[in-house]
């Protein structure tokens, strides 16, 4: 722009973003309710990188949207929220799409400019679960009583684990089914009496 200079008439086009829609079920077939689906951008050298808060939950009926996306191709991946304590030795497994369980297996979905991708299905695959128990001790090395749960959050160089496993503690003792893979354990408890958040 040079000086006294105006510069008219610009048109600035402005383009919806991208989205990608689906349902999420469980290998009998039933909608996964509250599960969450990630999504990873493919780069052009093939790598896969995590988009920040790129996901979304599905509904009761298992359905999902993700919106605002950028031409390109992406992964998904689903996962459910286990119940730790429930003692089916059998759980749905972090799942890629379409029906793959390694990054390296999954299928790319390829999005142009405010396109709407539709009719994608995750069925998650069901894996068997290992049975992890144990105790919560306090400072005095004394079973910990009162109100507490323990979480479990798989431990991944490609994903984060948004949802999580979690179980109650009773008596000091925890039990989880946890399908196979790599896991950091977290107890939160609250001493009876003594009102507040629960302390870690």
């Amino acid at each position: 722009v040079a000086e006294r200079e105006t510069v008219a008439n610009l048109v600035v086009p402005l383009y919806r973003g991208a989205a990608i829609t689906g349902r999420v079920i469980d290998a009998h077939g039933d909608p996964v309710e509250n599960g969450w689906v990630q999504v990873f951008r493919v780069a052009a050298h093939g790598r896969a990188r995590n988009l920040l808060g790129g996901g979304t939950m599905t509904n009761d009926l298992g359905e999902f949207r993700v919106s605002r996306l950028e031409p390109g191709s992406y992964l998904l991946l689903a996962s459910a929220r286990n119940q730790t304590d429930d003692p089916v030795q059998w759980q749905p497994a972090p799942t890629y799409y379409a029906g793959a369980t390694s990054l390296a297996e999954a299928q790319a979905i390829v999005v142009e400019r405010a396109q709407t991708v539709s009719g994608i299905e995750i069925v998650l695959a069901d894996a068997t679960a290992a049975l992890v128990s144990g105790t919560v001790i306090d400072a005095n090395g004394q079973p910990l009583q009162g109100y507490a749960s323990s979480q479990a959050r798989r431990i991944s160089d490609t994903f984060r684990d948004y949802g999580g496993s979690s179980g109650p503690v009773r008596d000091g003792t925890f039990k989880m089914h946890l399908t196979p893979g790599e896991y950091e354990l977290e107890t939160r408890g609250m001493r009876p009496g003594v009102m507040g958040s629960p302390r870690p």
